[in-house]
């Protein structure tokens, strides 16, 4: 009485379990070569990410959602695999064919803050190439007198990079890369947003008397352009 069980017998009609049933797929890894208590393994456990330890850790490497969606490729194409020496040539190789086509994330947009020296007299707001924004300045151009319920742009540069800023009143500027979107208003003459090649744009909800600045890279070039959505799909994920 009182004492243990020998292991492998039942203590009150039910079989000891290796491993508590308790743990949900998705939040604790399963011991190697095992299940959690019979739930089959999800290959993701909600915002919880991946239930596998050693691809977690791979995408703690670089937090980048270019890198998730990598990442989760090779699991649902490949197999989960545990082995870094075995995904790392995978990912160089995928990733060296991104670059080739410069694949971009809206998240690579910025917002940059400018200089402002205030006065009584009336502020000042200055920009200088290679200092405060990436690039050199090849063009200049400015979008104003839009009418109410219009849009710009709604398209997207191979190559070319730009600041855009909105010098008088307000409007958004909405970024896809193909996979996410993202909206940002500009309403300060001191605010410029960064938006990188390969990024699909559209300046759009101009307020009365808006005046939007673009800083450009590269002088104005036809060639340039990707005005199909479906073709920028196409260029910007072929992995």
């Amino acid at each position: 009485m009182g004492a243990n069980p020998p292991a492998g017998e039942k203590t009150g009609g039910h079989k000891a379990r290796p491993y508590a049933r308790s743990c949900r797929a998705g939040t604790r890894p399963a011991p190697t070569g095992g299940h959690s208590g019979g739930h089959k393994a999800r290959p993701y456990g909600g915002k919880r990410g991946p239930t596998s330890p050693h691809l977690r850790a791979i995408l703690s490497l670089d937090k980048h959602r270019r890198v998730w969606k990598l990442s989760r490729a090779f699991h649902e194409k490949e197999g989960l695999s545990t082995d870094f020496d075995e995904f790392l040539p995978w990912r160089h190789g995928v990733i060296s064919r991104c670059a080739e086509i410069k694949c971009r994330s809206v998240y690579d947009a910025a917002i940059i803050q400018f200089p402002k020296i205030l006065d009584d007299r009336g502020n000042l707001t200055f920009i200088e190439a290679r200092r405060h924004i990436p690039f050199d300045i090849a063009r200049v151009y400015w979008i104003y007198d839009v009418p109410g319920g219009e849009s710009r742009g709604s398209h997207a540069y191979r190559t070319l990079h730009e600041v855009i800023i909105a010098l008088s009143g307000s409007f958004e500027v909405f970024l896809d890369d193909g996979m996410a979107q993202k909206t940002v208003m500009l309403n300060r003459a001191y605010y410029g947003l960064y938006v990188p090649n390969m990024i699909w744009r559209r300046m759009q909800h101009f307020s009365t008397n808006a005046v939007a600045l673009v800083l450009a890279s590269k002088s104005y070039d036809l060639e340039d352009y990707v005005r199909d959505y479906e073709e920028f799909k196409r260029m910007n994920l072929k992995l």
